[in-house]
């Protein structure tokens, strides 16, 4: 095994692990030995006392010479290869520790917290907004605009018709935004040790026989997720058209309707149709007589309107608002099941805060599909081999252990690799039978594959410089703002009226 560290080779310590896995950023120690790297002279040492090598020997150093000795930095790019130089692993330093120095002779061993190279994408924000695209358009466009730029070729994007009516990205990080994604379509991704990206799903992995020759075979089953009432909390609906008429008074200054708005809602005067501009947007328009936000039931009097209700106008409101709604669904097969085998009621309840969802079909979707997954509890199978072969992660293993309990696939979402003798590694896996998307220790219950589309922080305001130099930008650059069901660019051009998801051009 070889270390390289931005393409320098070192030597590790004879002890070392590293670890990698689907979806999340693994953290491992290792011990690697810079005195390759360091004229042995430098420590006061003779040539015949350079540990024992004769001048010509040492590591290729005459007595005297000079070489500037390279510390470990955060960031650092770690490789480990094998002897025929193929990467085994791709990561980068997080924590060096130097060796403790007392006399200035200690042996230049340094302590290294390494980090597998999906900690790349923990350290990239995006800000961006996509309408009506799908998962795939959107993992392109972030490999294309952001994650190519660390260095990172493609390696595989599922094709997927998952489709968002509304994603917005405010100052996300990107792995966080994977994470996200990945979800609904049950996908997971990954850096490997070439720092190829995937994001892809099972349909799209390899899929391979378990090898005979294993060890430490074991299955674990974790019920803890299990359920059999699934409960939809802080889910939304929209209502159908409503129309509220309300009687102007003297220095009154605001409406509230009934529901919380949702887009731009038409409002008349005696009959008459009236301007209605965006709060914090428009209240310099004159045109606008009202202001309205959105999910506020508030409608604002904008002061600065040339047209304005008097006492005693009939002001009539025509909107689209939403509700909350909660949402019950149960698994009646296993709730009898239970109930016959323990007597009890059959009813283990799970509760799911899901304010995205935003109809009652979605949230339904989202309830039938959790119950379904976590009808039967999650399987985690591990094992130990000493090759290499067919072990990356996102790789599917078919198993027919029938005398083990140990039948069908299972995803390999991590690998240890240690070293076992100076010729056989040690190959500790982690596979799993089913949510083998989730990263360790988040249970994703917001969305599900179930569901044909989702709007994720639709009422989030995007703006996006064009020049990334606050000094380049002038009266012409394109900012582009998303916000609620209003699209905006600044321009030179003249002015239309927004109405609902019409582009707003404001004039300058």
């Amino acid at each position: 095994m070889k270390l390289l560290i931005n393409n320098t080779e070192y030597r590790m310590q004879s002890d070392f692990s590293f670890v990698e896995q689907a979806g999340a950023t693994a953290v491992f120690s290792l011990k690697y030995d810079a005195r390759d790297r360091i004229i042995l002279s430098a420590y006061g040492f003779s040539e015949t006392e350079a540990y024992g090598f004769s001048e010509t020997e040492a590591y290729g150093f005459a007595t005297g010479d000079t070489e500037a000795i390279v510390f470990p930095s955060p960031f650092d790019e770690v490789k480990i290869t094998d002897d025929d130089g193929t990467v085994l692993f791709t990561g980068v330093i997080g924590i060096p520790s130097s060796p403790q120095y007392s006399t200035g002779f200690e042996t230049r061993v340094f302590s290294l917290q390494v980090q597998s190279a999906n900690t790349l994408l923990q350290r990239r924000t995006v800000n961006e907004a996509w309408q009506g695209k799908t998962t795939s358009f959107i993992v392109n466009e972030l490999f294309t605009k952001y994650i190519a730029d660390e260095g990172i070729t493609l390696g595989g994007i599922s094709t997927l018709t998952f489709e968002y009516e509304v994603y917005t990205s405010a100052r996300l990080y990107i792995a966080d935004i994977l994470d996200e994604l990945a979800a609904p379509v049950g996908a997971t991704w990954h850096i490997d040790a070439q720092k190829r990206f995937w994001f892809q799903v099972k349909d799209d992995f390899t899929t391979v026989l378990a090898p005979e020759h294993i060890t430490k075979l074991q299955k674990t089953v974790s019920s803890l997720d299990s359920r059999t009432v699934q409960i939809i909390s802080g889910a939304k609906q929209q209502t159908s058209e409503q129309t509220e008429t309300f009687t102007w008074v003297a220095n009154q200054s605001s409406v509230t309707v009934n529901y919380p708005l949702v887009q731009t809602p038409t409002i008349t005067i005696n009959g008459s149709p009236v301007g209605v501009g965006v709060s914090g947007l428009d209240d310099t328009d004159a045109s606008k007589t009202f202001l309205w936000s959105n999910e506020s039931a508030t409608i604002k009097l904008n002061s600065n309107a040339t047209t304005k209700p008097s006492a005693g106008d009939t002001v009539v409101v025509t909107y689209f608002g939403y509700f909350f709604i909660e949402i019950e669904q149960l698994n009646t097969a296993k709730i009898a099941e239970i109930r016959a085998t323990t007597g009890s009621s059959g009813r283990i309840e799970r509760v799911s805060t899901d304010t995205s969802i935003e109809s009652y079909t979605d949230g339904l979707a989202v309830a039938n599909a959790l119950l379904e997954r976590y009808a039967d509890a999650d399987e985690t199978v591990t094992c130990e081999l000493t090759s290499l072969t067919n072990t990356d992660i996102m790789t599917v293993w078919t198993f027919n252990k029938p005398d083990f309990d140990i039948v069908g696939d299972y995803v390999i979402v991590k690998r240890t690799i240690k070293r076992l003798t100076d010729d056989l590694l040690r190959v500790t896996l982690e596979l799993k039978n089913k949510n083998y998307w989730m990263k360790y220790g988040t249970v994703y219950a917001d969305f599900d594959k179930a569901i044909t589309s989702l709007s994720i922080r639709s009422d989030t305001v995007i703006v996006k410089p064009e020049r990334t130099s606050v000094s380049d930008i002038d009266i012409t650059s394109t900012i582009v703002g998303y916000g609620g069901d209003v699209i905006q660019y600044p321009t030179t051009g003249a002015y239309a009226d927004p109405i609902i998801i019409e582009e707003f051009y404001p004039t300058i």
